[in-house]
């Protein structure tokens, strides 16, 4: 009795935590869903999860000569998750931004009107958290 609490428990945080994929795994664990059964994103709770990290969003000014000039990016609030035993990492992208050309480097991948005035330079941004060990 004791095996079947303890999984049931485990099944209902991992639906819990699944971001939005709460019905497919139903899905797949339920014979009987029916196409009448609808599921609305918007009507879930926006109570916070254990393995949800606190972020905050912030738009990063990379200048003048910089296009485009603004990133938005997504900083994690809170270091750690899962009741403490793991911790909120930041998903990290990196990006190609336009800058103004210093040098006189011609950048193949830029349009022939582009390629003496500006070059790509690779940027890396946080764009969410993750909550793992």
């Amino acid at each position: 009795m004791k095996k079947i609490l303890i999984g049931l428990v485990l099944l209902m945080i991992m639906i819990w935590c699944t971001n939005g994929n709460t019905m497919t795994l139903l899905k797949k664990l339920s014979k009987n869903f029916t196409k009448e059964q609808s599921y609305d994103k918007r009507s879930e709770s926006l109570e916070e999860r254990p393995c949800d990290c606190e972020t905050r969003v912030e738009w990063t000014d990379l200048g003048e000569n910089v296009y485009p000039r603004h990133l938005r990016e997504t900083k994690c609030i809170s270091t750690h998750c899962w009741f403490g035993h793991s911790r909120c990492n930041p998903i990290l992208y990196t990006v190609k931004v336009l800058t103004s050309n210093p040098l006189p480097f011609v950048d193949p991948m830029l349009p022939e009107g582009l390629r003496s005035d500006w070059t790509f330079v690779d940027k890396t941004v946080s764009v969410g958290c993750l909550c793992s060990r």
